[in-house]
């Protein structure tokens, strides 16, 4: 699944900081930023990204780079969802296409990326998860490992690049209005029962994730690496059944 990359060049500029990084939620994009002014406060494409494919994630830093000069803050929101099946009756073609594309494409554009931040002794990679990585999900076992695996994917970057002055974080949202989230939303009874079990009765929206995004990709999180952070409400309930689940099919 191609993914749209994008670039802004003043992370530290909160207006086009936070419209990029909702752009980049809501599209399940990739987002390059630096914080050089050398594009002034333009936000603009530069390639598609197939993040299952480690010469299209380095192609995507490359052209960052001849654009931009740096990278100082990688966010990686590339996901795709998976039929919802039991483990036995999971296809391993789409079992591992979701790997591929949820958990190995971020390991492709840490490895394209850390290199670039090294020279200049400072980066931010700032990765998305979700809380399906915690605690799972009935009949998402793809989605539920990929999240899990980039969950630790992240604190090993921290441990590894900390002396380089590369911070790693992963940010695990729960549920979200977004587009992947539309089938749900559209569905009534699935809506409610949801919404039951969350406090504020209601989905998170963007904008409350695109915020957290900004803060941990600031200096003022300059001491926060390695951590997951949960912009989301404990359920009250436990997460759905796998009859509830059967809605969604």
């Amino acid at each position: 699944m191609p993914i749209s990359t994008s670039a802004t060049s003043r992370v530290g500029n909160l207006v086009p900081s936070i419209l990029t990084i909702l752009d980049t939620l809501m599209g399940s994009w990739l987002g390059l930023y630096t914080t050089t002014p050398m594009c002034g406060s333009s936000n603009f494409p530069l390639t598609d990204v197939i993040p299952s494919d480690p010469v299209s994630c380095f192609a995507a830093v490359d052209a960052c780079m001849q654009k931009l000069g740096r990278i100082d803050v990688l966010f990686h929101n590339g996901a795709i969802l998976s039929p919802i099946v039991p483990v036995v009756d999971h296809d391993i073609d789409v079992f591992n296409k979701v790997i591929m594309t949820n958990l190995c494409g971020a390991f492709y554009l840490a490895k394209a990326v850390i290199p670039h931040m090294k020279l200049v002794g400072k980066g931010v990679i700032v990765n998305t998860a979700s809380i399906s990585g915690i605690g799972g999900d009935y009949g998402l076992s793809s989605y539920n490992a990929a999240k899990g695996g980039l969950i630790n994917l992240t604190r090993t970057i921290a441990m590894d690049h900390a002396r380089d002055g590369i911070r790693a974080v992963t940010v695990c949202p729960g549920f979200m209005d977004t587009p992947m989230s539309e089938g749900t939303l559209q569905n009534e009874k699935l809506r409610e029962e949801l919404f039951e079990s969350i406090p504020m009765n209601r989905a998170g929206h963007p904008m409350e994730v695109a915020q957290l995004v900004l803060f941990l990709a600031s200096d003022e999180a300059s001491y926060i690496t390695g951590h997951r952070k949960e912009p989301h409400q404990e359920f009250v309930l436990i997460p759905f059944s796998a009859d509830h689940m059967q809605l969604l099919l």
